[in-house]
């Protein structure tokens, strides 16, 4: 609704002031005998006895049908027993006697069009009350907060997103269900449970297209309350929030168990740097288990609750927690946050920012070095008038899980929160994410190698994206969202190094999680040549690529520990141009490699190099990937004798 509708719309009003301010009566002009009925219905309603009221109110009208403060009253009593629609009916029949008598009948009225979901009429009554409105600073303050909720409620609904939520089979119970968590293959749950007014960790685990029955997580559950869990990728952390335990440095605050041959450990306060007197909870863990966001309301927030962010540093502690900052936050309240795998699309409620009216969920996506884009709203019907949050999305973007009492109120149930799921429209989703299932073996027994080393590089800016040690089994789990060439290292003592490299964007996605399995070379077994695919050099050049500065750091790293190893760098082409000029790139390539290990510290005699040309393909030389393969660098550990 345009400002000129609305003042098209008092100039109206003020028309009809002209024509009735003579034909009403008020307190000071209707008559004794119905002043006295009148009282008595204004001495119930202070009395908040809002049915006998209403009756005096009623008999006040049927004596004297202009009597426009017991209309006002009446309309006062049906918004208060949410007889909105009777209420909007009385208040326009008091301005049919005065337009302005009282201009506050505006600002309820856009409160009464708003809960019947009459949002453009909420709009425009709202905005003739900031118009006329002059005095009562409060509810101005109120009314400029309303006004641009009606405004977005009004565009949402005639907007909507497609949303057909779907109840969760076997998770749901006659208790409230709500704040779930996944693992990264999206085959386990964790959620809360209340059972009267107790709260405690549920899990189940995903069977074919269903979930199993939720059990108690017997290990973690106390007297005390436990809650909003955030399970790691991989299934093996647990942060949960708990409330007045001894050890609390507040009332609640985070706790942290790991899984240790199938069973829970004792969960271990996260201490003070995470927890203080104030408010803690809500965790999300992203990253790979590397970052944590939580609510918190602690010294430092912008408003009530905020969303704060903390990351793994040595030795497994956590950084100082950080504010989101005032993108985010706002001096009302932001809970319930969810980075999705991509580590780029974080999911939150608020009832700061623009929405339907009570909390919202909004998107934002990091831009930048703790930046963040302009949060959005989820859009309706995701969003409504009540309050909505907790929503997750699986790996791929494309189902969403969140928690609602829909159902309960349908029913006209007592309140009971049950988790739903739905398809994400795709305006709404985050990038696509791949959960890795990555195993380490011997090259010669196939024995799974523990605690070997995997470190994970974006070469396109050559910031380490995952570093950790392979389990009992030689194994880790590990999400990685699209759209990123990465590098993978591989280092274990007494083995060579392994280097490899993917294209997240050429990964097949047709089956998930995806499995991979690298094999250590010993270092006193057989020598053979072993391919560094991540050092590139510009087409028909020896210039390196940015992307290669990881590799060779990696590469002088392990020449540098194993000092009784000498290094054979070989360099290779593909078959495009002569056999004399690929010969002499091959080489030259090779001496680039061996300088810069000689510039970082490393003997000259310790290296050699060689040039292999185009001579020794190790695939297809008739199209591009081939080509790629066969343009590679290679290097042999000589053992000192």
């Amino acid at each position: 609704m345009t400002m000129k509708y609305v003042l098209i719309i008092i100039f109206f009003c003020n028309s009809i002031h002209v024509s009735f301010s003579q034909n009403y009566k008020t307190i000071n002009t209707i008559t004794a005998k119905i002043l006295k009925v009148y009282k008595k219905g204004d001495q119930a309603y202070k009395e908040n006895q809002l049915k006998l009221a209403e009756e005096y109110f009623k008999k006040t009208i049927q004596k004297e049908n202009h009597f426009i403060d017991a209309y006002i009253k009446l309309a006062s009593i049906n918004y208060d027993l949410a007889k909105y629609d009777q209420g909007i009916r009385y208040f326009q029949s008091a301005l049919q006697l005065d337009s302005f008598y009282n201009n506050k009948i505006y600002y309820t009225l856009a409160l009464s069009y708003y809960q019947i979901k009459k949002y453009d009429s909420a709009k425009v009554n709202m905005e003739i009350y900031l118009l006329t409105e002059k005095e009562n600073s409060d509810l101005i303050i109120k009314a400029k907060r309303f006004l641009p909720i009606y405004a977005f409620a009004d565009s949402a609904i005639q907007h909507q997103v497609d949303f057909k939520p779907l109840l969760v089979n076997n998770l749901n119970s006659s208790y409230s269900e709500f704040l779930p968590s996944f693992t990264g293959d999206g085959k386990t749950i964790v959620f809360t449970r209340r059972i009267h007014d107790n709260e405690d960790l549920y899990i189940s685990y995903k069977a074919d297209t269903n979930w199993t029955f939720p059990q108690p997580i017997k290990e973690l559950n106390s007297i005390y309350n436990e809650g909003a869990p955030a399970i790691s990728p991989d299934g093996n952390i647990l942060i949960f929030t708990s409330c007045d335990r001894r050890d609390s440095y507040g009332g609640c605050d985070l706790y942290i168990s790991k899984k240790i041959n199938g069973k829970w450990t004792t969960a271990i306060n996260l201490g003070e740097k995470i927890n203080s007197a104030s408010f803690e909870s809500q965790a999300c863990l992203t990253n790979n288990g590397n970052e944590l966001y939580f609510t918190s309301n602690r010294k430092g927030s912008i408003g009530g609750k905020d969303i704060w962010f903390s990351k793994k540093v040595q030795n497994n502690s956590w950084s100082t927690p950080q504010n989101l900052g005032a993108k985010i936050n706002t001096i009302w309240d932001e809970e319930c946050p969810f980075m999705h795998m991509d580590g780029k699309t974080l999911y939150f409620s608020s009832d700061g920012h623009i929405g339907m009216g009570s909390k919202d969920i909004f998107y934002s996506k990091l831009i930048g070095i703790h930046q963040w884009s302009k949060p959005q709203n989820l859009g309706y019907p995701i969003n409504t008038p009540n309050d909505e949050s907790s929503l997750r999305v699986d790996f791929n973007g494309a189902t969403a899980y969140f928690v609602s009492d829909n159902e309960s109120i349908l029913n006209n149930q007592t309140k009971n929160l049950d988790i739903y799921q739905f398809d994400l429209p795709k305006v709404l989703r985050p990038n696509h994410s791949i959960y890795f299932e990555i195993t380490v073996k011997d090259k010669l027994t196939l024995l799974p190698i523990e605690k070997a080393f995997v470190k994970i590089v974006d070469l396109q800016t050559n910031q380490v994206f995952f570093q950790d040690h392979t389990d009992i089994n030689g194994q880790l789990f590990i999400s990685i969202p699209l759209g990123n060439i990465l590098g993978i290292h591989i280092t274990k003592a007494k083995y060579v190094l392994l280097s490899d490299q993917f294209n997240s964007l050429e990964l097949n996605l047709d089956y998930y999680p995806r499995k991979i399995s690298w094999f250590l070379t010993k270092e006193d077994e057989e020598e053979q040549s072993i391919v560094l695919k991540n050092i590139l050099f510009e087409s028909n050049s020896v210039k390196l690529r940015d992307e290669s500065i990881f590799e060779l750091n990696e590469l002088y790293l392990m020449i540098k520990q194993k000092s009784n190893f000498n290094i054979v760098i070989i360099g290779h082409t593909d078959n495009i141009g002569s056999e004399e000029d690929n010969l002499l790139l091959s080489l030259n390539r090779a001496q680039v490699v061996g300088d810069f290990l000689v510039n970082k510290g490393i003997l000259r005699e310790r290296i050699s190099c060689f040039g292999k040309g185009e001579s020794k393909p190790i695939d297809d030389n008739l199209n591009e990937e081939g080509r790629r393969n066969n343009r590679r660098t290679e290097f042999i550990l000589s053992k000192i004798k």
